[in-house]
């Protein structure tokens, strides 16, 4: 996610519902245009007047409650943001933006753009999974609203609850025991060694990258804990990284579903 314009303390943003009273929300940019260009910000006002920004209500971990400006943006634009929001004089115009409206009575603690994954190449889509529960879509359809509307980082928690869920659905079906203790790596282990779709003989090379699997697994837990929105961390993964997260898992889940089919 880019920020073109924070107010100051954390970083963090957690998108939550929309501003949905559009009638008022043409109003208040209305007027804030018009208050701009009265007092010569005339780039500010034309940027809020053109560039489709919606409004949010937002939070963080540590549940600071503000509301941001955010808009939705394609691969070309992001990339475009991307460079606005390292230039100091373009940064003061969004600066403009925020202080007006937060003048006219609602407090904007960020102005944000992020990227739409939608149609996306660098997106694997969600299996349709022969095996699940509740608690497994649940995961994969927040993963994919978090991702969407609040950057790719949201959903690595989401996904890794999601795959959590899917090993133990597998493991209960066919029967393998698996205690409460067990990591996440370990339920993955045990499901490749008792599970008799996992048992056919495989090439060295097949066996390899079962393993692989495995390493990746293993380092969900604490990327998950340390380097997530699930607990409030310091140092976070970045939106490519988070991507890959989600995107490696999702891979997982396709590669043991077709399997156990």
């Amino acid at each position: 996610m880019v920020r073109l314009y924070e107010a100051g303390g954390s970083s963090e943003i957690e998108i939550l519902d929309r501003f949905e009273d559009d009638e008022l929300w043409n109003r208040i940019k209305l007027n804030a245009a018009r208050l701009l260009r009265a007092r010569g910000h005339n780039d500010s006002a034309d940027i809020l007047e053109t560039m489709t920004l919606e409004l949010y209500n937002g939070t963080n971990s540590f549940n600071d409650e503000f509301m941001v400006l955010y808009k939705s943006v394609n691969v070309e634009e992001y990339v475009e943001y991307g460079e606005v929001s390292v230039n100091a004089v373009k940064r003061y115009e969004y600066k403009r933006i925020a202080e007006v409206i937060t003048e006219l009575g609602y407090y904007i603690r960020f102005i944000a753009v992020n990227m739409s994954i939608e149609n996306s190449d660098l997106k694997v889509e969600n299996p349709i999974l022969a095996i699940t529960s509740d608690v497994v879509e649940k995961a994969l359809n927040d993963c994919e609203k978090l991702v969407s509307t609040n950057g790719a980082l949201s959903g690595v928690d989401r996904i890794h609850t999601a795959l959590h869920g899917y090993l133990k659905e597998i493991c209960k079906k066919e029967g393998i025991q698996i205690e409460d203790h067990f990591s996440l790596v370990q339920i993955y282990k045990e499901m490749i060694l008792r599970h008799p779709k996992f048992n056919i003989k495989k090439t060295e090379e097949i066996v390899k990258i079962n393993k692989a699997l495995g390493t990746v697994i293993d380092s969900l837990n604490p990327l998950r804990n340390n380097s997530s929105l699930a607990h409030p961390n310091e140092k976070l993964l970045d939106d490519t990284d988070s991507m890959l997260v989600i995107n490696c898992v999702k891979t997982i889940l396709q590669y043991i579903n077709m399997k156990i089919r």
